[in-house]
């Protein structure tokens, strides 16, 4: 694999790689000192809990004491204006509330992160022109009066196609107790997903709008035992279910490269390379590696930030557009892969390679040996664990 952390990936889907100066590994939990990655390993400590709530009921944190720590230890005046701090500013994220909880140490998530509702665009990069956006032109009462119709919208034209040519139709489900979840056949692959947008004539309420009507369920971002800072959903989540996106700023493969460069040793960085429409060498519409656009999540982004890595993932990471022809900036959605339980932690496949081999460890070993590195153990738990994130 390439040293550069954003380069075009393999499987066409945009990866997460997270590089420090000692090794080459994978993580999404914040990058404050406080925080963990899935190779620092601390002791769980069992202790009393405190709680601080600002402005709403629905936002908490629970503090456990470690034996080391005073409870004036605990709440002196940095920690509980770091907390507070960042529980103010979980206030504000728009939609179904995002709590904090911490029933592990003293710590919160970096105090510099922004959250944000949609990516920042950056300089040097730029969205497609209003001027060529499209819409469908489907009239509000067609479809059972739900939206657009199979046969006939526009924003189906770029949808992948079966073996035999014909359109996967739309991405998410209309029926009752299924509305609004991702269909079977793009759950189990990479396609990319196009909804209808301000343009088109269909309804608000049209059964292709669902990643741009903003994340509809409750979160909570809170400290595991071993890996950082993990997320959870509060409720049961149906398979097919959307989350949330993954956002930040949006810029250059140049500014990604001259903020690796700059990164010190043990740092930890968010870059996405949003390189879904790449193409091939050769295509008309091929797009160069040095012209890709990056996602950077380490300063602003959304809860889906702190989500950790599993060989056995419980969501997956699509791509979604609402503008047909932009093929530079787009969403990076994440869907419930099964049933999942209320209070399990979310997590995905950092790797998202589903075509990954079991390794040896032996052999992994070897190989970082060869190349001056040191293997990233990953920690999630799995029964089937691939034993290694990265090299």
């Amino acid at each position: 694999m390439s040293s550069k952390q954003h380069q075009k990936q393999k499987q066409k889907q945009s990866k997460k790689k997270i590089k420090t100066n000692e090794t080459e590994s994978i993580n999404l939990v914040s990058s404050s000192d406080d925080d963990l990655s899935p190779s620092k390993v601390r002791k769980t400590h069992h202790n009393s809990s405190l709680s601080s709530n600002i402005g709403s009921s629905n936002l908490s944190i629970s503090v456990n004491i470690p034996p080391r720590l005073s409870e004036d230890d605990v709440n002196n005046p940095e920690n509980r204006e770091n907390r507070d701090n960042f529980l103010t500013r979980l206030a504000n994220i728009p939609g179904p509330p995002v709590k904090l909880i911490n029933d592990i140490d003293d710590t919160s998530p970096s105090p510099a992160f922004q959250f944000i509702s949609e990516h920042v665009l950056r300089p040097g990069t730029k969205r497609l022109a209003k001027e060529f956006h499209s819409g469908c032109e489907c009239r509000p009462d067609n479809g059972r009066k739900i939206g657009c119709e199979y046969l006939k919208c526009m924003c189906l034209d770029e949808t992948a196609k079966s073996p035999e040519g014909k359109s996967l139709g739309f991405p998410y489900y209309a029926v009752p107790g299924k509305k609004g979840c991702l269909r079977e056949i793009y759950l189990e692959t990479r396609y990319a997903i196009y909804e209808c947008n301000e343009l088109c004539t269909c309804p608000p309420d049209c059964k292709n709008k669902v990643v741009q009507l903003g994340r509809q369920v409750p979160l909570e971002i809170f400290k595991t035992e071993n890996r950082g800072w993990g997320l959870r959903c509060p409720v049961s989540l149906k398979k097919g279910e959307f989350i949330d996106t993954y956002r930040g700023e949006v810029i250059t493969d140049a500014e990604a490269t001259r903020r690796e460069s700059a990164t010190g040793k043990g740092k930890d960085s968010y870059l996405y390379t949003l390189d879904k429409f790449q193409g091939e060498p050769g295509d008309e519409d091929y797009i160069a590696d040095k012209d890709l656009y990056v996602v950077d999540g380490e300063f602003m982004g959304g809860p889906t930030r702190f989500m950790n890595h599993s060989c056995e993932p419980n969501c997956r990471q699509f791509t979604v557009s609402t503008v047909r022809g932009d093929y530079y900036v787009y969403e990076l959605p994440f869907f419930a892969l099964r049933d999942i339980p209320a209070g399990t932690e979310l997590t995905f496949n950092y790797t998202d390679n589903e075509d990954d081999e079991p390794v040896r460890e032996k052999d992994v070993l070897k190989m970082a040996r060869a190349k001056g590195k040191e293997a990233t153990r990953c920690l999630c738990g799995a029964e089937d664990c691939k034993k290694f994130l990265w090299l």
